[in-house]
């Protein structure tokens, strides 16, 4: 049935050709009225999303300017790594074999889209629509070197009374 939530009501956690010794990927068929970034919602249809939960690829965040006002520079780093792209395909043509079984409610498939059906055009719709739902890893290197931006206890070096507990201080974003 429709989804009342406007969210996948199907999931999975998959490891691709490229997975290490946990799950790396998300796959789930969202029902319809949603889009992905930039796009107009349809009013019916489906669209097939994957997710790297152990991407390869690291974004950055460095200061603009020693003002403090001044908004930090942030790359996300989506897709520097070719496994990330290799990885995001595969969890698609997985995810768009198991919705066009005979289990899958009939509907149309809006994203990708029928007209997506070749190896570089399905490439080519996840560099456009690649995005993040994860809270950024890695961004306070926690460490007992000057360099760190947080020591052992999570304190924050140079500022009194201030610590980072979350996954800011950790190396590498915490697979699902």
């Amino acid at each position: 049935p429709r989804s009342r939530y406007n969210h996948g009501e199907m999931y999975a956690a998959l490891h691709s050709p490229l997975a290490d010794t946990c799950p790396d990927l998300h796959l789930f068929p969202i029902l319809l009225p949603v889009a992905p970034a930039g796009r107009q919602p349809p009013v019916d249809g489906y669209a097939l999303m994957a997710a790297a939960v152990a991407p390869d690829s690291r974004g950055s965040i460095r200061l603009a300017s020693a003002d403090p006002h001044a908004a930090p520079l942030i790359d996300p780093g989506f897709l520097r790594d070719g496994r990330d792209l290799d990885r995001l395909e595969a969890g698609l043509t997985i995810i768009r074999q198991a919705a066009g079984s005979a289990g899958f409610p009939p509907a149309a498939e809006v994203w990708p889209g029928a007209d997506v059906r070749t190896r570089a055009g399905l490439r080519n719709y996840i560099r456009r629509t690649v995005g993040s739902y994860y809270h950024p890893a890695g961004t306070c290197r926690m460490g007992p070197d000057p360099d760190a931006v947080v020591d052992l206890e999570l304190h924050v070096r140079g500022v009194t009374g201030l610590r980072i507990a979350d996954a800011a201080v950790m190396p590498t974003i915490p697979n699902a």
